[in-house]
C-alpha cells in the first residue's frame, strides 16, 4: 500500500509573512495574533499611518525653506558681520547683540557664517535654511 501525506492547508502571516497554519491564532514565527480581526485592524491602521505620513511629508517640503533671502545675508555679512546685521537679518536677535558686543566673536564667528551662507547651511530662527538667493 503506498504513503500518502496529507499537507495540511497554510496561510502567511500579514505581520512577518511567514507561513503558518490556516487554523493558527498566533503566528508562531513573530508572535503576532493573526485572528481575522487583528488583521483588520493592523491594515487599517498601515493605512491611516501611511496616509498621516503622506500628509506631514507633504506639509514639510512646502514650509522648509526659510523667507529670508540667502543673497542678502550674505551681502550682510560681507560688509556689516561684525556687528551682527546678518543675524538681526534672519532673526537670531540674542546672538545678534552678541555679535554687535563682541565684534561677531572677535571676526571668527564672520568668517563662519560668511561660509556657512555661502554653502547653505546657515539658517533662521525657526531653524529653516536659507536658499533662495
Amino acid at each position: 500500500m503506498e504513503e500518502v501525506l496529507i499537507k495540511p492547508s497554510v496561510k502567511a502571516c500579514v505581520f512577518c509573512g511567514e507561513e503558518v497554519l490556516e487554523s493558527a491564532i498566533k503566528c508562531k514565527h513573530c508572535g503576532e495574533d493573526i485572528d481575522n480581526k487583528t488583521i483588520t485592524e493592523y491594515l487599517v491602521s498601515k493605512e491611516q499611518g501611511e496616509k498621516r505620513q503622506n500628509k506631514d511629508n507633504i506639509n514639510i517640503s512646502f514650509n522648509n525653506d526659510s523667507p529670508k533671502s540667502r543673497g542678502v545675508a550674505l551681502i550682510l555679512v560681507m560688509l556689516l558681520g561684525f556687528l551682527g546685521i546678518h543675524r538681526f537679518y534672519v532673526g537670531k536677535v540674542v546672538s545678534g547683540l552678541l555679535y554687535l558686543f563682541t565684534g561677531g566673536f572677535f571676526f571668527i564667528g564672520v568668517v563662519i557664517d560668511f561660509l556657512r551662507i555661502l554653502l547653505g547651511s546657515f539658517s533662521d530662527h525657526q531653524g529653516k535654511p536659507l536658499t533662495k538667493w
